[in-house]
């Protein structure tokens, strides 16, 4: 499904066997946002390699990230952002939100 590897404060969040960020593996994520709010000038990386398509519940987890990087002052970025989720980003007016908080990368290391 999904692993977290942490590199002191950064958390990298990477997907395995799957092509679609949803609600199966937005459910276990939730549950490991802990790990995140409780770790003061944190940084989260989702590596995005492979998945080409984000449904609601990815949308809503990455608008929930958003805000919790705001209130709780962490960085995080989206690494290897494929151009059809980067569409879907904009489709569903995600992008500004996602912008305002974060940086997405296409072809650099989450590192």
């Amino acid at each position: 499904m999904f692993e977290i590897a942490r590199e002191k404060n950064h958390f990298i969040i990477t997907f395995h066997n799957t092509k679609r960020f949803n609600c199966f593996l937005v459910e276990e994520l939730s549950r490991q946002l802990s790990l995140f709010l409780n770790t003061p000038g944190c940084e989260v990386s989702i590596n995005f390699e492979g998945i080409d398509f984000v449904d609601s519940s990815g949308f809503n987890f990455l608008r929930i990230l958003a805000k919790k990087a705001k209130e709780h002052k962490f960085k995080y970025r989206l690494c290897h952002v494929s151009d059809e989720v980067r569409e879907l980003f904009v489709k569903t007016d995600i992008a500004d939100l996602i912008m305002d908080y974060a940086e997405i990368i296409s072809n650099k290391p989450c590192r």
